[in-house]
């Protein structure tokens, strides 16, 4: 499956195990597994429900597109993308529909990635 980032500050940190130890010391093997997960989850997000990983509707208001994926503490917030790119409407109730995932949050333990990297 396809991952992109909004924010660069917050791929930077996500691509970069010493920046995963410094923004997140206590989950950086939960950090690395939801996104080794998801990237082995092809082609849709259907495959990835099997491997651990738990889709759910975001807990904010949001885009129509947006959906939360979760391995442990690890919650991501992002914006559904189907096959040729299109935003999904309702992902949560369609993973199998979801072809690319564009991170607009990572939220470990209730911290935010934004913003984070230095």
């Amino acid at each position: 499956m396809l991952l992109s980032f909004q924010d660069a500050g917050l791929a930077q940190i996500v691509n970069d195990h010493l920046s995963i130890m410094r923004v997140w010391p206590l989950a950086v093997v939960e950090v690395m597994m939801i996104m080794k997960l998801l990237q082995l989850a092809a082609p849709t997000l259907v495959n990835a429900l099997g491997l651990g990983i738990k889709i759910t509707p975001p807990r904010v208001e949001g885009p129509d597109g947006l959906i939360s994926v979760a391995y442990g503490s690890v919650v991501i917030m992002a914006l559904a993308k189907g096959e040729f790119g299109e935003a999904v409407s309702r992902p949560y109730d369609k993973p199998a529909e979801v072809w690319a995932l564009e991170v607009a949050d990572m939220i470990v333990d209730g911290q935010s990635g934004l913003g984070m990297a230095a």
